[in-house]
């Protein structure tokens, strides 16, 4: 947990500057419309074409004039979030060639680009559009939406970022594999991490993670520090404010105080060059000290927002995971009652949407994360024998991380389960809707190793040396 730290204050007034401190994790990437594999489709491009060879794909704006167009880019690259590159001005003896899109498929795609600009103010009419109510017994905020219904206890504008985030998720959930018939979640969010451990104990369970899915309450529980460490965030930005006003004030008032020294020196009879000098020197030390106040404070704030994007970052992160874990959770209910998919399916497949960045409503699947690739190739590097039987018949107790869990066990398993996830999903797209609702059966009606078999379409014997090339081999994500 995080505490409040103070600037050393220089010799002109006392400045309290908090900094937090708080965690970090990796992520990945965003999307497009769904198709027949999990892993979606690209969006649909206008194409220039250089006279120096490059391609561009976007969408043309407009024609400038009759020697230039208008030309605003997508990259989309893997593993990374999309942004736009505007081209106001392109001359048309620099372009060879333009592939223009049929009208409608244009119009979709300058919708998406115009969702996709105003996503941050999109952002906040949601949040402000979400409708809450307080219950009168709890004092806990309430939430009831089509897919889930939720308490919080956590301050107004967490719980309603919460709120659209976890409608984003299951938005784009049901956009990869719509689930119907299946009763709503209940979703609970801690505002203390004493009140998260308390839930915890209250279910039977101990674990470190900032979320966790229980399946037979239907029930997505978060929390941990990040509701208190958003209020101590607050908190500190109105002491960095009330520091930038105290440096002001002492910067306004540096003129009447060297007046008032230098008819002081005057006084005591010191020559004039002396009292300009010594005038000259007190204000240099003011400016000097203003200015690293100054410094001090900007470089705390930084860090302030750095620290906490970088929690927050995680706290959305572990929140798509459960959220797949629910939706599949819902998924499997939808077929038949008693049933689920197999664990290392689920626990792979949640870490592969942890890090998928939701973009203009998607997930895109197109890239392996570094910060999970290279563990999982020290991993294999160091293992000579076989490992992934083990982890398709592993149970749910392999992949808990508790105080007394065993975590070099458990990390290998989660590692295991991401790579194979990464491979049937995104590298080589074998699980389409229909393959992942036939992996779903009672955990006793098929041997897992059998079913993974049938899956890939070869002996696991075969597939594992395969997989381990593939892994060692791939190109990581780039920054």
């Amino acid at each position: 947990m995080s505490t409040l730290t103070p600037l050393p204050a220089g010799p002109q007034v006392q400045r309290v500057v908090p900094v937090l401190g708080l965690v970090v994790l990796a992520a990945v990437a965003s999307a497009a419309e769904p198709a027949a594999a999990l892993s979606s489709s690209a969006w649909k491009l206008e194409r220039v074409e250089l006279s120096d060879g490059r391609s561009l794909e976007g969408i043309l704006d407009d024609e400038v004039d009759g020697d230039s167009i208008a030309f605003t880019e997508v990259v989309r690259r893997p593993g990374r979030g999309m942004y736009l590159v505007a081209r106001p001005s392109l001359g048309r003896d620099r372009v060879r060639s333009i592939e223009r899109l049929p009208p409608k498929e244009r119009d979709e795609l300058a919708a998406r680009i115009r969702e996709f600009r105003d996503r941050g103010s999109e952002r906040i009419r949601a949040e402000a559009a979400v409708r809450l109510s307080r219950d009168a017994d709890t004092g806990r905020l309430r939430y009831d939406g089509e897919s889930f219904s939720l308490e919080s206890s956590a301050a107004d504008p967490l719980t309603r970022e919460t709120i659209v985030r976890l409608e984003q998720l299951f938005a784009a959930f049901e956009m990869l594999l719509p689930v119907e018939g299946v009763k709503t979640l209940a979703v609970r969010i801690c505002g203390s991490d004493a009140e998260y451990r308390g839930v915890q104990r209250s279910l039977g369970i101990a674990v470190e993670n900032p979320a966790i899915f229980v399946p037979a309450k239907r029930l997505l529980v978060t929390g941990g520090d990040v509701p208190m460490l958003v209020e101590e965030h607050g908190r500190a930005s109105e002491s960095l404010a009330a520091a930038d006003i105290a440096i002001a004030e002492q910067d306004r008032g540096i003129e009447p105080l060297l007046r008032e020294l230098t008819k002081r020196l005057e006084h005591q009879g010191i020559p004039a060059a002396q009292r300009a000098e010594i005038v000259r020197r007190a204000r240099a030390r003011h400016e000097r000290e203003h200015s690293e106040d100054a410094s001090r404070i900007a470089s705390a704030r930084r860090g302030n927002i750095q620290r906490l994007d970088l929690v927050r970052k995680r706290f959305h992160e572990r929140l798509a995971h459960e959220a797949w874990h629910a939706h599949a959770h819902r998924l499997a209910e939808s077929v038949e009652r008693n049933v689920s998919l197999p664990v290392w399916l689920d626990e792979g497949l949640a870490q592969v949407f942890e890090t998928a960045v939701l973009e203009v409503g998607d997930l895109r699947l197109d890239a392996a994360e570094a910060a999970r690739l290279e563990p999982l190739r020290l991993l294999l590097a160091s293992s000579s024998g076989p490992l992934l039987a083990e982890v398709l018949r592993s149970g749910g107790d392999s992949f808990l991380v508790g105080h007394h869990a065993k975590r070099e066990a458990s990390e290998r398993a989660y590692l295991v389960a991401w790579g194979l996830a990464v491979h049937v999903a995104v590298l080589e797209p074998v699980l389409d809707r229909a393959a992942l609702r036939r992996m779903v059966q009672p955990a006793a009606a098929s041997d897992p190793v059998r079913q993974f078999e049938a899956l890939v379409g070869m002996p696991l014997d075969r597939f594992e040396p395969a997989w381990k090339a593939r892994m060692l081999t791939l190109p990581r994500a780039s920054r």
